[in-house]
Parts: C-alpha cells; sequence; structure tokens
C-alpha cells in the first residue's frame, strides 16, 4: 500500500521531484524483491546457503585455532577457504548464477565469484581492497609459500584483520535470520581474535579493537609499534587481572596518584599486593548461614566452602576471588606462634584459648578433656619419625612452619576431593589453628568482574580468637554483606559495626564508597512453617508462601535497623536506611534446584529464591566501581606530560580499553573528578 503511494504521488509533482519519487520506489521495489526472494526461494537453495554458512563458520573457527598455534600458512589458508564460503553463499543468496569454469582451479573460481559480486553488489573502495587483501594473502597460505618481504606473522595478521571485516559486512548485509541461521559463531571468533591481535601487540589496539573497521589493512601498511611501549607478556582479559600486571608502570609514571588511588578503593592488602576488585566482607553471627549463601552465590549446587553440620565451620577467612585455573592457597601462621603455644602448654599458664587451639590441633575436636601437659607431649612428639599416623598431617605442617614454609598453594584440577578435603581441615578442622588465611581461586560467573568474597569467622563464639580477624577485614571492608537468618538482626554485629563507626561513614560517604547490603537467609523454613499453620484447603504454594515471608522480614528488618540507629543524628539516619538493600534469600532451595541430589526443591524457578536478584546487584556494584577506577586511570594517563613516557602512556590508555569493555567504560569511560 505504500508502495502504490509513493507511485500514485509522482503525478502530482514537478519533473525534477517525480525522477527523485521514481528512484525511491525503484529502490523500494529492490528492497521488496530481495526480500521476497528470500520467503520465496526453494528448499534446495536455502539448503545451499546454510551449507556455505556452516563452511563458513567451520573455517573461521579453524582459522582461529591454526592462529593460536602460530600456524601463520595454515590461519592464511582457512582464511582464503572462509572468503571462498562466504563469497559463494552470497551468489547463492542474491540469486547470481555460479560461475562456471573448465578445470579444477579453485582460485580462478574464486576470482570469478568476486567478479560477479562485485558487478550485482554495491561494494565500497575499502570492501573491494579488503577482498583483494585476503585473496591475495590467502592464496599464499594456500601454497605453504611465505613472501620475501613480509614476515609470516604479519602477513596472517593482515589477510585476517581484513577477512574479519569482511566477516562483519557480510552478517550485517544478509539477513540469517530469516533462514534460522545465527551469526553467534562467527561473531565470537571475530571478537577472540580481536583480542589474540590486542595480546600481541602487533597492531594498533584501538583500531583492531574497534566496533567495526572502517578501512582495510593494506600490505603495505607498517605494522609494528615502539619498542618501549610493546608488550612482552599476554594481555589479561580483565581489569583485575590487568591492573597487578602494570601496577608497576603506573606507579612508575604516577607514583603519588596510584597510591591515593589504592587507598581510596580499598585494593591495597596487608601484604603489600593490590587486588583490584571490589572486596565484599560476608559478616555474621556464628552458624548463620555466611558459607552456605557464598556457595549458592559462586558455585551454584556445589559445597565449594564448608558449610552445615555442628559447629562453626569457618575459622580463619577465607577469600573467594574469580580464577580460570581453580587453586587453593593456604597461608600458615608463623613459627612464632607455635613457640608461644608449646610455652604455655609446658609453662602451665595455658589460657582457655590455647587449649582450644591445641586441643583441635592435637585432638581434632576441641572439646575433648585432655590436659596440657598431654598436649604438650604431644606437640614435643611432632619431631619424632615414629609418631601417629592420625595425625601425621598436622605434624608435617608443623615441620614445615618451622622450616619457613608458610604458603601452599596448588591447582585444584581432577583432585576435588583433596580440595575439599583440605579446605575443610583447614578452614575449621584440625589444622584452622596453624592457619592463618585461605584464598580459593575459582571460575565463577558472578567472579568476573572483579568481585572478590571474603568469608569471615562468625562472631560471638566462644573460645574462638578469630573475631580480630572479622574486626580488621570489617574496618578495611568498601562493601558488607550482613547475613542474619529470620529472626533478625543481632546485637553482637550491631556492636561490631557501631564501634567502628560504620554507620556513621555510610552515612556521610559517596555514592558506592561504603556499601551495606542484608540478606536474610534460611526463609525456606519460615515459609514451611506458615503453610503448616494453615488447613490443607487454604494452604498456599509454596513460592506464596515464601515471598509472602519475605515481603513480612524486610519490613522488620527496616525496622529493627531504625531502632538500632539511635546513636546517630535524623538525617544520617534516614541516609542509611535509603542506602541499605535487603535480599531475602533461600540458598537451600536455590542448591536444590542445581545438584544432583534426591532432595526436591520446593521452588520452581531460581528467582523465588531471591539468589539471582543478589547476583545481579553485587555484579553491578563490581562492574560500577571498576568504570569508575578505570575511569580514574585514564584521566590520570591524561595529565601525564612527560614526552619520554608517551610510548608507555599510549599502550596503557589502549590497554586500558580492551580490559574494560562496558559500555559506560569505553570512549572515556565516564565523566569523573579524580
Amino acid at each position: 500500500m505504500e508502495l502504490a503511494h509513493v507511485l500514485l504521488a509522482t503525478n502530482a509533482q514537478t519533473p525534477f521531484r517525480r525522477a527523485t519519487t521514481k528512484r525511491r520506489a525503484g529502490c523500494f521495489i529492490a528492497i521488496l524483491a530481495r526480500d521476497s526472494l528470500l520467503f520465496g526461494m526453494g528448499a534446495d537453495r536455502r539448503e545451499r546457503i546454510t551449507h556455505y554458512v556452516e563452511s563458513l563458520y567451520s573455517h573461521l573457527e579453524e582459522c582461529l585455532a591454526q592462529y593460536r598455534k602460530e600456524r601463520w600458512d595454515s590461519s592464511q589458508h582457512f582464511a582464503r577457504k572462509s572468503l571462498e564460503a562466504m563469497a559463494f553463499a552470497s551468489l547463492e543468496h542474491h540469486g547470481i548464477p555460479m560461475p562456471k569454469l573448465k578445470g579444477n582451479s579453485k582460485e580462478a573460481k574464486l576470482d570469478l565469484c568476486l567478479h560477479e559480486l562485485r558487478r550485482a553488489l554495491p561494494f565500497g573502495v575499502d570492501l573491494q581492497a579488503a577482498f583483494n587483501v585476503v585473496q591475495r594473502t590467502g592464496n599464499i597460505g594456500s601454497h605453504q609459500q611465505t613472501p620475501e618481504h613480509s614476515p609470516p606473522q604479519r602477513s596472517a595478521e593482515i589477510c585476517i584483520t581484513n577477512l574479519f571485516m569482511l566477516v562483519e559486512w557480510f552478517l550485517g548485509a544478509f539477513d540469517l535470520t530469516a533462514l534460522g541461521i545465527s551469526g553467534s559463531r562467527a561473531e565470537q571468533v571475530v571478537r577472540e581474535f580481536r583480542y589474540l591481535v590486542a595480546t600481541r601487540a602487533r597492531i594498533d589496539l584501538a583500531e583492531v579493537l574497534s566496533d567495526s573497521a572502517t578501512t582495510a589493512v593494506d600490505a603495505s601498511r607498517s605494522l609494528a609499534v615502539d619498542d618501549e611501549s610493546e608488550r612482552k607478556t599476554p594481555l589479561p582479559r580483565s581489569f583485575a587481572d590487568w591492573y597487578p600486571d602494570v601496577r608497576n608502570d603506573l606507579r612508575t609514571i604516577m607514583p603519588r596518584e596510584i597510591a591515593e588511588l589504592e587507598d581510596r578503593e580499598g585494593w591495597l592488602q596487608p601484604d603489600g599486593r593490590a587486588t583490584p576488585a571490589l572486596h565484599v566482607v560476608v559478616v555474621g553471627q556464628a552458624a548463620v548461614g555466611k558459607s552456605t549463601l557464598i556457595n549458592a552465590l559462586v558455585s551454584s549446587g556445589l559445597p565449594l566452602l564448608p558449610s552445615g553440620g555442628a559447629g562453626p565451620h569457618t575459622a580463619a577467612a577465607i577469600v573467594v576471588r574469580h580464577a580460570q585455573h581453580p587453586y587453593v592457597e593456604i597461608r600458615y601462621v608463623g613459627g612464632n606462634r607455635l613457640a608461644e603455644l608449646q610455652h604455655a602448654l609446658t609453662s602451665g599458664f595455658a589460657t582457655p584459648e590455647d587449649l582450644y587451639a591445641a586441643r583441635l590441633l592435637l585432638d581434632g575436636t576441641p572439646f575433648s578433656q585432655t590436659t596440657a601437659d598431654v598436649l604438650a607431649t604431644k606437640m614435643a612428639d611432632s619431631t619424632s619419625s615414629n609418631s601417629a599416623d592420625s595425625l601425621r598431617l598436622t605434624y608435617d605442617v608443623i615441620a614445615a612452619i618451622r622450616a619457613g614454609n608458610t604458603t601452599l598453594r596448588h591447582e585444584i584440577a581432577d583432585a576435588k576431593e583433596r580440595f575439599y578435603e583440605d579446605l575443610e581441615s583447614h578452614a575449621a578442622g584440625s589444622l584452622a589453628p596453624l592457619t592463618e588465611a585461605i584464598e580459593v581461586g575459582w571460575d565463577s560467573e558472578i567472579l568476573t568482574p572483579g568481585l572478590c568474597m571474603i568469608d569471615l569467622p562468625g562472631f560471638g563464639i566462644a573460645s574462638d580468637k578469630h573475631d580480630l580477624v572479622s574486626r580488621r577485614e570489617l574496618q578495611r571492608a568498601r562493601a558488607v554483606l550482613w547475613v542474619v537468618d529470620r529472626s533478625g538482626l543481632t546485637e553482637g554485629t550491631l556492636k561490631e559495626l557501631r564501634d567502628i563507626r560504620f554507620f556513621r561513614r555510610l552515612a556521610n560517604a559517596a555514592d558506592d564508597d561504603l556499601v551495606l547490603s542484608i540478606a536474610v537467609s534460611r526463609l525456606d523454613e519460615s515459609a514451611k512453617d506458615a503453610r503448616r499453620r494453615r488447613s490443607r484447603e487454604t494452604r498456599p504454594a509454596f513460592e506464596d508462601a515464601l515471598a509472602a515471608v519475605s515481603a513480612d522480614v524486610e519490613r522488620m528488618i527496616r525496622s529493627q535497623l531504625r531502632d538500632a540507629l539511635g546513636h546517630i543524628d535524623q538525617d544520617e539516619m534516614m541516609r542509611v536506611c535509603e542506602r541499605v538493600q535487603v535480599f531475602p534469600v533461600a540458598p537451600i532451595e536455590f542448591r536444590k534446584l542445581s545438584s544432583d541430589d534426591d532432595d526436591v526443591a520446593l521452588v520452581k524457578s531460581p528467582e523465588a529464591t531471591g539468589i539471582p536478584r543478589l547476583r545481579n546487584h553485587l555484579r553491578s556494584l563490581a562492574a560500577r566501581r571498576r568504570g569508575r577506577a578505570a575511569t580514574q586511570i585514564d584521566n590520570l594517563l591524561d595529565k601525564v606530560s612527560k614526552p619520554d613516557m608517551r610510548a608507555l602512556v599510549h599502550r596503557l590508555k589502549t590497554e586500558l580499553r580492551v580490559v574494560t569493555p562496558d559500555p559506560e567504560c569505553v570512549n572515556r569511560f565516564e565523566t569523573v573528578s579524580v
């Protein structure tokens, strides 16, 4: 109907306007013809197009695989085969007859195909140049020859960079979704290749990693960068991994500004390292379910951290951060602590904390009645080769500590049972008295944006001397996740937060500088109780009962929070209440949904448990903090005026945009004053 109106309107116009309208109508007819071609093509033709596109995807993936292995000639060979499949698919898509050629010369056939495409399609100069470059360098690769004028790696980079520019044109020009074909495979290969080229620092990162290439990379163009700015190691994938890698460079350029940034963001660790991640400190009373909640957030159905059972399961701080290859790193106490414990047991002046630690270490339980002199004898036997087998591991650790070996690290790999046993024994088992801190690396999506979770020992445990660890981490925290049960806020944790003036600092902090979130756990038990109190006829579904309990608990928590803030003025109390977010969660039900256990979940969707909402909240916090930090570093680099640092500053700025790909972090990131 729209086309008919366009054609009829031509009679009442001037000659010039009639000609313009006819041209527009002609374009409109061409578009209709092209679209109708898709819907009217036969099954055989659709099948041929699908075959060519699938061949294109396979060749692209093989091209990337060969490039990863630094087989430059082979990567060029598969680049040429990708171009061939793309040309054949384009001809079929537009209904252009496949050119016939006598003989088996694939190069000549490809030449004819490209010639036909150039005649039928509106190619720009850049696309024509890209076709020529890929065809020429791809032919070189297919013959297993290396051009004398160009190093093989450089030739491969030129070829594949132009190929992926053509792939982006192909995906954008043809509506493959009408044929039921997804372009995600090709897009993934393009992203991977851009990252690989960036890590090799062979092509200008800002150009190669742009969303859409505008010009072909000509073979005569120099691709080398200044030696001073060249990266010597592969470029990390994330900002959290990139910053420690370039920290020394940044401190060389601007030592005072970087020191202030690390202090402001809370990155500096007691051992001198700087970990650019949002450290979420998980606090709460003992046995409230902190480890169970972290397991649900980080590892879904897998029991990553010890939880459940009797007694506290976290006696040392456990740091959980992202790692592509999972690992566990255990840092033991120093030899002085062993000497102090030995002296306390032999002198007869052992405190209840000393007896608790010694009984757990040597008897495997803190509730034994072994006397101090017997414990002292057992500890002295740690140097004997005739010690009991049950204490062999304990004695080995004691010997390692006395020898000065205070760190143990191993990757999990396939030894998962050993990993869980080691983590259990060091976190709250017999080796807990010798453990200073535990770090777990885990490949989890929630941890990738630079999020790090710290599971602290619970407050309020008798004979527990790890309260000092929790207080120290709480004072350094920029983000706190307070875990409570259905009874609400507990006085023990409230006292700790008041003692460090946390609520007053939260009220006066800038946005996201200090964050408090409250997770109310174990609501599945409350929902079960609510259903039991109703008759079968009026009993609600479990998800409905859980939602009602969650709403009631959130109102209760906010009321308790207002009552607990009587020590600060009214304005500060209002700001704290506005900033605190409450998350009712049911981590046990969430675990049932994603585990292979026989327990049947009472909820039908993960969203009903509240875990996905809390995950999104934490990921959003980490992404905003990362974007702000990247903005600050970018602004600081802009202010560097030393001529001898120009090449290094350029490399750092381009890498910074690679490792912070969020939309709000690219193109000068955000406007943030430093």
